[in-house]
């Protein structure tokens, strides 16, 4: 016969008789109580027993029988499953034993092996001087609701996933507004809708650098990109920057380099725009060296009493430069909304890398 106590290690969270009773059972099966191949009290007597309704226990039994502890068939009694390996309950010692280290794939022993930046304090204070913080008064939230509800209003003949390159009104909005405010000239094919910039420069690093590349870093730089193409294995290869950005002429000539990270609109952290002339030095380099160069353009439309300056892909006639764009800082980091524009011969592979760990893109949001 079951003990009828009520168990004294619950699953965490749980309530309710239905969840009491199969707690019970499974711990009497962990520890021994009920043995392989013993019977389970029948449902209405052990309904009686804990003055619970049978329709409760039922529904225990039904859920240890799909989880393998009871074996059940129409108009047998329920039997503990045999032979039976039962793991320990939650809660129990066994399953707070400490587990050896995990087994890693190399991409993971690298990530485990990197410094991240800790992350901020949430604790409100005064004067927030926090990176990438946008004040809450500043987001055009009327404006937004409006757009927002419009669009749940909006009647569809199904709600289905969107491709995985983004909602085609977007892309098409996007194509208008790069055109218009960054200089940019590229077809919405062209466009890649990620969540944030730093999911941009994620499919940069694993579809363009293999463990024993290099690849041009500014020095001082954005940690979390660098830490993203070091995750690859590739080699880090930093180069000075000065009032006026990247030194160009400071530009490694290594031979396994494949990639340049850079920030030529407002030069991270440090705030230089690259003038026209490095810009076309960075470009030949590339050119040299068959790399590709990664401009990430995380605040390019912001520049006070002046005209923002046009982006590095306007001039990039030899389809070497991937931008990134983002919305983090004109709207709100909030948001996850960012983007690529991607040479011809990329859009394909990007959207297949695209698929596999984020499947679709948002289109409410």
């Amino acid at each position: 016969m079951v003990q009828s106590r009520k168990p004294t290690d619950c699953h965490p969270g749980a309530t309710g008789a239905g969840r009491r009773i199969y707690d019970l059972l499974r711990n009497q099966i962990a520890d021994g109580t009920l043995v392989p191949g013993a019977r389970a009290p029948s449902t209405r007597s052990l309904a009686a027993e804990l003055a619970v309704s049978r329709t409760t226990v039922t529904a225990a039994y039904e859920q240890l029988a799909a989880e393998g502890f009871l074996v059940t068939a129409m108009g047998r009694v329920a039997r503990v499953a045999s032979p039976l390996a039962a793991p320990a309950a939650p809660g129990t010692n066994a399953s707070r034993r400490a587990r050896r280290a995990p087994s890693l794939s190399g991409f993971g022993r690298r990530l485990t092996g990197i410094g991240m930046p800790a992350l901020p304090d949430a604790e409100p204070v005064r004067f927030d001087f926090l990176y990438g913080a946008v004040a809450s008064r500043d987001f055009p939230t009327l404006v937004w609701r409006r757009a927002y509800q419009a669009e749940l209003l909006r009647q569809q003949r199904s709600l289905y996933y969107v491709p995985p390159e983004g909602d085609a009104w977007l892309r098409s909005a996007l194509q208008g507004y790069l055109r218009r405010a960054r200089g940019l000239a590229c077809e919405a094919e062209q466009i890649l809708v990620v969540h944030g910039s730093q999911q941009a420069i994620d499919p940069c690093a694993r579809l363009l650098l293999d463990a024993g590349d290099a690849f041009v870093f500014e020095d001082p730089g954005y940690l979390m990109a660098r830490r993203c193409f070091e995750a690859t294995g590739a080699r880090c290869l930093t180069t000075p920057v000065d009032e006026h950005g990247l030194d160009t002429a400071s530009l490694s000539q290594d031979e396994r380099v494949r990639l340049a990270y850079v920030t030529p609109s407002h030069q991270f952290p440090l705030g230089g725009v690259l003038p026209i002339g490095r810009r076309l030095d960075l470009l030949q380099w590339a050119a040299r060296h068959d790399a590709w160069i990664v401009e990430d353009d995380y605040d390019g439309e912001f520049r006070y009493g002046q005209r923002p300056i046009d982006a590095l892909q306007s001039i990039d006639t030899d389809g070497r430069v991937i931008y990134i764009g983002t919305f983090s800082k004109a709207l709100s980091p909030q948001l996850r909304l960012g983007y690529l524009v991607l040479p011809p011969e990329l859009v394909p592979v990007f959207r297949q890398a695209k698929r596999l760990p984020a499947t679709r893109a948002s289109i409410i949001e």
